[in-house]
């Protein structure tokens, strides 16, 4: 039980944190859109000039264009977006069509509210009333749409007065937007930020929109960047509403969003300005409301620049109070930094005496060093010297003890050898006797013309050569063949010990590398010497290997 509590009061604990860290990343995006907003206003206003130069001949056309551009101006420049709600009416006007000329109406209405005019607005849409002309459902739909905005605007403008005009203000705007979405077609994911405000009055309401606001959000691409933003600042006044601590995030992506389309009727980014300031963070505060004040002055919306005129003041106000109170520390710290150098001046002044004191004992202690050094090198000298006598005397011993054992073997074997060769002769001598004696002339010189004695004698001593010498150097084969490549490796055949080829290197292991000399043991020919060398080269791995010298090093297997 105990452990359930405290995950759960853990994960409370968690949830702020991670919650706090989102808001902070967020904020820091924001801190960037808003020093990159001259960037985002450059681009729209590039993409606007690129669409002014597109032909428009028939006068059809150039109402089209006119439309086009009062929609892109309409919350980027009110100047332009006048110009061409204007330019709209003008065009219906010449083409005699009822329905554009109502459409430009309520293009100037909407220019009109988005600025404050509120009479030329209610001009515009009593005029509209007037007409004896059947409005199509799209029309219809804006129709709405500014008359909605229209009374909240004035709903905005009248504030919280005794006359409880804002609430009659609010109750039309709230009217006109349920007119809105009761008619055909209002499911289009640009209308959901109105849905959902109207769903914000509805017990239930949000629930029911979760799924559907998931998924477009999901998909920012299928709104207009207006509605998006105007969707999360709807989210973001019902979480409030909620005591949801998530509302901020809301209102942070509307105003990024804003920003990103360079929108400059906005609101999202003086909502979290204010937020921000009511937080104590009254530098990214003023920094927010500045740009939002910048915006409505060039935008020339009336009520917002008054009011956030009156905000910007406060901020400001709080603003330079928090840079005098820095200044403040500033200087106290500059004072105190003044006095703990003074302190470390005389400090100093001291360390630099027992510094002098310490030199003098260094340089004495340096010079002993030296002299310490001097006799330690001599004596790293005389043992790396040492070392050096040592290795060679090793390596000495060891070629004697090599050659010693070698010589030992070779003798023993030599003198049984010889004395089996002596035996031979004595056979032969008086096998040869006998056959004299005996009148057998032709026998005996039969017997001494045939070479099967002598072929005998060789294999015979190729036998006890190749035994010995393996005796002495058993891996002699296995490290030989470990220089070829794999498939040209030399191998003894069955009965066999060394191959011609083997010997050869066998003798030039044992200190004999003259080709006449290795000839002459053996009982070869210069040319078949040479021959053998030749082949076993070429069957090398590595064909720059020195094999005579690579073989003169094998080592031997003491026993």
């Amino acid at each position: 039980m105990r452990g359930i509590m405290l995950f759960v009061a853990l994960v409370f604990l968690w949830m702020p944190a991670v919650a706090g860290g989102r808001t902070e990343a967020l904020l820091d995006s924001l801190d960037r859109a808003v020093a990159r907003k001259s960037v985002f206003v450059a681009a729209k206003s590039a993409r606007i000039d690129q669409l002014k130069g597109q032909p428009a001949r028939t006068l059809a056309d150039k109402y089209s264009l006119s439309k086009f551009l009062f929609n892109e101006y309409a919350t980027f420049d009110s100047d332009s977006a006048w110009f061409y709600a204007n330019r709209c009416a003008e065009l219906a006007g010449t083409l005699r069509d009822s329905v554009r000329e109502a459409e430009a109406g309520l293009f100037l209405a909407l220019a009109y509210t988005n600025t404050g005019l509120f009479d030329a607005a209610r001009n515009c849409l009593e005029d509209l009333s007037e007409r004896d002309v059947v409005l199509p459902g799209s029309l219809e739909r804006l129709r709405l749409e500014v008359e909605a905005l229209y009374h909240f605007h004035l709903a905005e403008y009248v504030g919280q007065d005794a006359s409880g005009w804002q609430e009659e203000y609010n109750r039309r705007a709230f009217e006109s937007r349920e007119r809105l979405l009761a008619m055909p077609g209002n499911g289009h994911p640009d209308l959901l930020w109105q849905r959902v405000e109207s769903a914000m009055k509805v017990e239930g309401g949000m629930a029911a929109m979760e799924r559907e606001i998931g998924e477009a959000l999901a998909r920012p691409e299928s709104m207009q960047p207006q509605s998006r933003a105007r969707l999360h600042f709807s989210l973001a006044a019902w979480k409030r509403e909620r005591g949801d601590e998530g509302w901020l995030d809301e209102a942070i992506l509307a105003a990024l969003t804003d920003l990103h389309a360079a929108n400059r009727d906005e609101l999202a980014l003086q909502t979290v300005a204010l937020e921000l300031f009511e937080r104590g963070d009254v530098e990214r505060a003023y920094r927010y409301i500045q740009s939002t004040l910048e915006d409505a002055l060039y935008y020339k919306n009336r009520i917002r620049f008054s009011r956030l005129a009156d905000m910007q003041s406060i901020i400001n106000k709080e603003y330079q109070h928090v840079k005098d109170l820095q200044n403040r520390k500033l200087w106290a710290c500059v004072w105190f930094i003044g006095l703990l150098l003074a302190g470390m001046g005389v400090v100093s002044v001291g360390l630099m005496r027992q510094k002098r004191r310490m030199a003098e004992a260094q340089r004495a202690l340096s010079q002993a060093n030296v002299r310490m050094n001097g006799q330690l090198e001599a004596l790293e000298r005389a043992d790396r010297e040492l070392d050096e006598a040592n290795e060679k005397l090793t390596q000495t011993v060891s070629l004697l003890t090599e050659a010693n054992y070698v010589k030992e073997e070779y003798i023993a074997r030599m003198f049984t050898l010889c004395a089996a060769y002596i035996n031979r002769t004595e056979e032969v001598r008086v096998h040869i006797g006998r056959n004299l004696k005996a009148g057998q002339a032709k026998e005996a010189l039969k017997y001494v013309s045939s070479d099967s004695w002598a072929t005998g004698a060789w294999k015979d001593f190729y036998r006890e050569f190749d035994a010995i010498f393996l005796r002495i150097y058993p891996d002699f084969v296995d490290r030989f063949n470990a220089l070829l490549k794999p498939e040209a490796q030399i191998l003894p055949k069955k009965g066999e010990l060394l191959t011609p080829e083997l010997r050869i290197y066998a003798l030039i292991r044992l200190g004999i590398a003259s080709r006449p000399r290795i000839a002459e043991i053996l009982h070869y020919s210069l040319q078949t010497v040479y021959n053998y060398q030749t082949r076993t080269r070429s069957r090398l791995k590595d064909e720059s290997l020195d094999l005579e010298q690579a073989v003169s090093r094998f080592g031997f297997a003491e026993n």
